[in-house]
């Protein structure tokens, strides 16, 4: 009788009450900030390919807190300045789920074709919702209705390319992480312009960072707490993929400060030249010639150097490699 009641026991806790720490995690929707950026300092740093920042670029510098300033959490302005909160909201659906500030003022709206478009930001109202592979956006809103952060989700396996040209872009870094791959596209201040993830058959691209009110360490917390409910990517089929349709352009995304030189050649290809030590890549494309430089230091890959990259409008009939490594080597000297 008494193993009888202990069985029964048993099979109540476990039926009815034996929740695992794993579903405990995914029954909690607000968490501390803490728990979301453990690798985010990381992060931002593997996203600088350069081994020092150029110039810095002040177009697209957003407002921020002063110094002992305290942010106002029922305020607008004061959100929009924030570069951290303390809590964090988790959204969820049975494609994504991703975590947002725990403010009043904000709200997650899931936009579609659907939707009202007068009541729609003057982003939203912008955004083709014609184009079949869009299935809808994920809209973090002020209680006014105008955007905060704006996610595009797709069906597809490949990233988009195309952009607007506000801000400029430097390169790409691609990371792959818990299962998806990242696409960061870098302005010249090291701040991504825009952020894609894919995994499976879709992906997700967070809409241009220049046009947002957000600031740039939310958007990249935002990003990196994405998870998209798909197969994982393969990172090395992916990368030969990438390699094959676009090229060395691509490639330097791939690269990691510390490589070797020879972990280099692997991700890029052999160089046409080497100068110097330094490996020279030339690409044509029409009558542009780009070369790129890529340096070293005691054959260790320390960042790209602010004059990597030279693009040169072609006469019509001069692209010898004789001419070609005679300009690299004013590159490299400059």
């Amino acid at each position: 009788m008494r193993k009888y009641l202990i069985l029964l026991i048993v099979a109540f806790v476990v039926g009815c009450g034996g929740t695992t720490k794993s579903q405990l995690n995914d029954l909690k929707t607000i968490v501390s900030e803490i728990e979301i950026t453990k690798d985010f300092e990381q992060i931002q740093k593997r996203i600088i390919l350069y081994e020092e920042i150029p110039e810095k670029d002040e177009s697209f510098e957003k407002n921020t807190l002063k110094p002992n300033q305290k942010p106002d959490y029922q305020n607008r302005e004061s959100i929009i300045a924030s570069s951290s909160f303390p809590k964090w909201k988790k959204y969820e659906d049975k494609y994504i789920s991703f975590y947002y500030p725990d403010v009043p003022l904000l709200t997650v709206k899931l936009i579609n074709a659907d939707y009202k478009r007068e009541d729609l930001d003057i982003i939203l109202n912008n955004i083709d919702f014609s184009y079949k592979k869009l299935i809808h956006c994920y809209a973090i809103m002020f209680n006014d209705n105008s955007i905060y952060c704006l996610m595009k989700f797709y069906k597809g396996d490949h990233f988009l390319y195309a952009s607007c040209f506000c801000g400029g872009r430097l390169y790409t870094k691609y990371i792959y992480r818990d299962g998806g791959l990242y696409r960061f596209a870098v302005m010249k201040n090291g701040k991504p312009k825009y952020i894609q993830i894919r995994k499976g058959d879709y992906k997700v691209r967070l809409f241009e960072y220049p046009h947002l009110p957000i600031h740039p360490d939310i958007y990249l917390k935002i990003a990196l707490n994405i998870n998209i409910k798909a197969l994982p990517v393969n990172e090395d089929k992916e990368r030969e993929r990438i390699k094959a349709k676009y090229g060395i352009e691509e490639n330097i995304g791939f690269l990691e400060k510390g490589m070797s030189r020879k972990q280099v050649v692997h991700i890029l290809g052999e160089p046409q030249r080497q100068i110097l030590g330094s490996l020279i890549y030339v690409e044509l494309r029409d009558r542009t010639e780009i070369i790129k430089i890529i340096d070293f230091q005691n054959d260790i890959f320390k960042g790209l150097k602010e004059n990597w990259e030279e693009w040169t409008t072609l006469p019509s009939e001069s692209d010898s490699v004789d001419r070609i490594y005679e300009k690299a080597k004013e590159i490299k000297n400059k």
